[in-house]
This record gives C-alpha cells, structure tokens and sequence, in this order.
C-alpha cells in the first residue's frame, strides 16, 4: 500500500477510493492470482476426471454402484465387484473387445 507522500507524489489525488499498491505489489499479486486460477483449473479438471470415470465404471454421483436389473447382488458385493473391475481394467468395453477379438481381455 502507497503511503500519502507516494500518493502526492504520483498526483494521486487525495479524496481517491482505496488504497493503491506498488506495481511490483500489484503484479506480484497479479501472479499468485494466476497461480491461484491455474491450481483451481487443474482441480476441477481432475474432478471432471473422476466424475467421468465414476460415471463410466457405473456408479452413481453418491459413490454407491448401480445394480443391473434383475440382479442378485447384494451392494456390498457390487461394491466389491466394481473394486476388482476398476483394479484389473477389465471393463464392460475391454471385455466385448477381447470377446470381438476371440481372446481375454488384457
């Protein structure tokens, strides 16, 4: 922040709104600014991540698994099955892969 005698001196005049910071200060605020927005950026782009792969191994937005219709499982075990799957890659699309192919799922 500009002292008063900074402020006359740079004909600042007296009844200006607020206080005035340095241009070193006001760019150094400037880049923890854009450290800030980087690091938010890269944030929710990880969550987006998450979401999709979330979304794409077949749970739902509270974390529990969705059952197929007409299953048997109880969500403790969908749970434990979705875990192996998202452990081993061997989802629902490697699997019709490897079936397309005539082999296993790598």
């Amino acid at each position: 922040e500009l002292s008063r005698r900074e402020r006359s001196q740079l004909a600042i005049p007296s009844a200006a709104p607020g206080p005035l910071a340095s241009d070193d200060v006001a760019e150094a605020a400037r880049e923890e600014l854009r450290g800030i927005a980087a690091e938010a950026a890269a944030a929710d782009a990880a969550a987006a991540e998450t979401a999709a792969a979330a979304a794409e191994g077949g749970e739902s937005k509270g974390g529990a698994v969705r059952l197929p219709p007409g299953s048997t499982a109880t969500p403790q075990q969908a749970n434990i099955i979705e875990q192996l799957v998202n452990a081993t890659g061997a989802s629902k699309e490697a699997l019709s892969a490897a079936d397309a192919a005539g082999g296993t799922p790598a």
